[in-house]
């Protein structure tokens, strides 16, 4: 997985995409092979984006957070 693109500056560019890139970036600066990730509310949303991508990690725990969002939630 290459380096995460900066955070934009522009609304629109707030996704969850671009941040699920980040996850990868902190295992890897802290040189953790197999991390566990915690998602907490909104990053919960970021932690189950992120776990659809080829990654390794060792397990994933999700607090307070739900499995979809959208008008009808």
């Amino acid at each position: 997985m290459s380096r995460p693109e900066p955070v934009a500056t522009r609304p629109q560019d707030y996704r969850i995409d671009p941040y699920a890139q980040f996850p990868h970036s902190v295992a890897e600066h802290l040189k953790a092979p197999e991390p566990f990730l915690l998602g907490h509310s909104h990053g919960g949303f970021v932690a189950q984006r992120y776990v659809l991508t080829p990654t390794a990690l060792k397990g994933l725990i999700l607090y307070d957070t739900s499995p979809r969002s959208g008008e009808e939630f």
